[in-house]
């Protein structure tokens, strides 16, 4: 089996991280720059502030966890997390965090996947006012978003269809890899075959220099 050809079955089979790790062995062989910057961000996280691709972007509502009992109307709930009405409040929020973070959301996703919202930020202020919190009540209330947890549940899929896209790609344009290494020839054709990585920063940094990426 050609190093491709392994790819592309290991997209199939495997888990995403064993995905990942394949593919970082062939872009490293490809000599393709876009794709380990890529590479790293998922396994490492991307920093703070940078865009990340469409299948990273998930819907989330909001809740709110309590050390005490909140006034009647909003479950009188003495301790825990609770979801707030919808409110049109709703937003895409951009998942940065490792695929290995994910992986561990998704694990223990028995009672859903909440990402606090700063106390005191600007967004924690208008959700307070938006649904009327007593101020008395601001030691024990902390805000939450709920993220989707299908859309959440899809990233490592979503990984592992653009890896096999690639692979597959890579195929019909002649670039197999046989004997466990490339020519310079296929390494030259590769270079300009397409990774979509579309809306990230990593893609906006390259489309600024020699590499090439296509659309969806």
């Amino acid at each position: 089996m050609n190093l491709i050809n392994e790819l592309q079955v290991s997209a199939e089979n495997d888990d995403v991280l064993t995905v990942l790790r394949k593919t970082k062995r062939l872009a490293s062989k490809l000599e393709r720059q876009d794709i380990a910057a890529w590479l790293q961000a998922e396994q490492g996280g991307y920093d703070s502030g940078d865009a990340v691709s469409e299948y990273r972007r998930v819907a989330t509502t909001l809740a709110y966890n309590t050390n005490g009992y909140i006034p009647a109307g909003f479950g009188m709930l003495m301790r825990g997390v609770q979801d707030l009405p919808a409110c049109g409040m709703e937003f895409p929020f951009p998942v940065t965090a490792s695929i290995s973070t994910v992986l561990t959301w998704i694990e223990h996703d028995a009672r859903g996947i909440y990402y606090p919202i700063e106390a005191g930020s600007e967004s924690s202020e208008i959700i307070r006012r938006t649904f009327q919190f007593n101020p008395m009540y601001a030691g024990q209330i902390t805000f939450l978003m709920h993220l989707n947890g299908s859309q959440i549940k899809a990233i490592p899929e979503h990984i592992k269809d653009r890896v096999l896209d690639w692979a597959c790609a890579l195929e019909r344009a002649g670039v197999t890899g046989e004997n466990l290494s490339f020519s310079v020839e296929e390494k030259q054709i590769a270079s300009d075959v397409t990774f979509n990585i579309i809306g990230s920063t990593i893609e906006q940094l390259n489309n600024a220099g020699t590499n090439r990426k296509g659309g969806r």
